[in-house]
């Protein structure tokens, strides 16, 4: 993977490393202790997965119950919707059509406050995915190489750009989709110091007036709904930002455009994913409730880790 992809300074380092009260030293010791506890359970043994666990513990402010909570659910979800993930391979009809119409970049450069930014905008006017799962799959393929690239952050933050997102997607998201959605949220207690919603149509008002009712107060109070980029300023300020919205860093399209050629050149590490499953005693099954409203899932979004 190209290193301008995701950057640090080694002063952004330490200053995460300060912001955790963790020298590189305990963090080190703390992969090594996920790594003996891994092979002591049915988790798939990954190779070479120090990255991979460091974002994990970094996703869980180091706490190794919550750490490995948030790995087992990530090896639960990729079992569970083996279906879904088996088709996440680069360079497939699946992939391409994917990357046309999702633009979607973890962008380069950490915040002032060390968080990790994630845009997103749905580009399907004609709402031609088959459903609402098939706009994840950009932003998953990236997120995994993400997960197993050297990388210090505090905390994430995701902007979705719902300019052009009307009725044609909307009804691509089911309840079933939504389930399956919130199920993953929850399975990998990310860490989300806000979600920004930006050029909304005024159809999200009403949005957000029916999920209030199925969403806690404390994850409620980190969505932000913005007319356009500038009131997201505020929260991620320009030189954080692609070109797109103000910002210093290149185009969405070119950084989305990076991100996929990263992608395209690690096929082999996205099929030998396809093998990362747990074994049937390590399974819990999850089960998923059914109802009208999408978010009926067993679980809490109070194991989400909001900041």
């Amino acid at each position: 993977m190209r290193a301008r992809l995701l950057e640090f300074t080694e002063d952004e380092k330490w200053a995460v490393l300060k912001h955790e009260d963790c020298t590189e030293e305990e963090l080190d010791e703390l992969i090594e202790r996920i790594k003996e506890w891994i092979i002591k359970t049915n988790l798939p043994v990954e190779e070479n997965p120090s990255n991979k666990y460091r974002t994990a513990l970094l996703n869980c402010k180091l706490s190794l119950e919550r750490t490995k909570e948030c790995l087992r659910g990530y090896y639960h979800i990729r079992t569970l919707y083996s279906d879904f993930f088996d088709k996440l391979v680069p360079n497939t009809n699946t992939y391409n059509l994917a990357k046309e119409l999702v633009t979607v970049a973890i962008l380069p450069k950490l915040t002032p406050d060390l968080c990790r930014t994630t845009c997103v905008r749905i580009d399907d006017p004609q709402g031609q995915a088959p459903d609402g799962l098939f706009y994840e799959v950009i932003p998953i393929l990236h997120t995994e190489l993400r997960i197993v690239t050297e990388d210090y952050f505090v905390s994430n933050i995701i902007v979705i750009d719902l300019e052009g997102f009307g009725l044609k997607n909307v009804i691509k998201y089911t309840p079933t989709v939504n389930n399956m959605l919130v199920h993953l949220m929850i399975s990998i207690n990310l860490r989300l110091k806000g979600l920004h919603f930006i050029n909304a149509p005024p159809i999200m008002d009403k949005v957000m007036f029916l999920v209030r009712s199925c969403l806690p107060t404390k994850f409620l109070d980190k969505v932000h709904v913005h007319k356009n980029a500038d009131t997201l300023y505020k929260f991620v300020p320009k030189e954080c930002l692609p070109e797109n919205y103000g910002g210093q860093l290149p185009s969405l399209e070119q950084l989305h455009e990076d991100w996929c050629i990263a992608s395209e050149s690690q096929e082999e590490f996205f099929k030998k994913l396809q093998t990362v499953k747990c074994d049937k005693d390590e399974l819990a099954e999850l089960k998923i409730q059914n109802n009208d409203s999408g978010f009926g899932v067993d679980g809490s979004f109070k194991k989400l880790a909001i900041d």
